[in-house]
């Protein structure tokens, strides 16, 4: 698995340098989009694969035009906004990508936690809709342990 990383970043450090060379042949929004949908189409498929020498072949690609693809985004971003916001926005839309990051992990373990919760409760009403709830109240059967009608003597 260590020779996929290796192929990875390998993969990814030229995607981050060829991007300049795309960009001056194609333009910077051209470029973009292209690595854009590529890098998208890519992630589709690499997500799919189940086999190590798929994920080899498909890991440097992906991590070609994924990571170009970052190294286009502050040149994209500059032409988006005003001289006076630039640095401020491209900033501020950064981050917004990286809190919507983390936001999604933290969702996905809360949903995680509430599907849990819920086939608790569910397991349970359904146990006591079937009768199988500690006290029987058709048979007077209380469950394991003495009964209530025990009388003491003595």
């Amino acid at each position: 698995m260590a020779g996929l990383l290796v192929a990875m970043n390998v993969g990814g450090w030229l995607g981050y340098v060829m991007y300049g060379y795309f960009s001056d042949r194609l333009g910077r929004r051209r470029s973009f989009v292209t690595y854009l949908i590529v890098a998208s189409v890519l992630v589709f498929f690499y997500g799919r694969a189940r086999s190590v020498p798929v994920l080899l072949v498909l890991g440097p690609v992906v991590a070609f035009f994924s990571t170009g693809l970052f190294s286009g985004f502050g040149a994209i971003v500059a032409e988006l906004y005003p001289t006076g916001i630039r640095a401020a926005a491209g900033g501020f839309i950064f981050n917004i990508g990286r809190v919507g990051s983390a936001a999604r992990a933290a969702a996905h373990r809360v949903a995680r936690a509430a599907q849990r919760v819920w086939h608790r409760v569910r397991h349970h009403v359904r146990g006591a809709a079937a009768g199988r709830a500690d006290v029987d109240l058709d048979s007077g059967n209380e469950g394991p342990g003495p009964s209530i009608n025990t009388k003491r003597e003595g």
